[in-house]
């Protein structure tokens, strides 16, 4: 592999790990958010997608 293929794949990794990242705390912030308001979150879903 040549040293832009092994440059570009990392990249492609760390853009996906960010984008994960930015998910569990949108996650984790309407679980919160949730929470505040007295609303038990139901487990197993994600309030992101669902």
């Amino acid at each position: 592999m040549s040293e832009k293929t092994v440059s570009s794949h990392k990249l492609r990794i760390l853009e996906k790990l960010e984008v994960d990242n930015v998910v569990a705390l949108a996650n984790l912030m309407s679980h919160y958010q949730l929470l505040e308001r007295g609303i038990e979150p139901r487990s197993g879903l994600d309030p992101v997608t669902a």
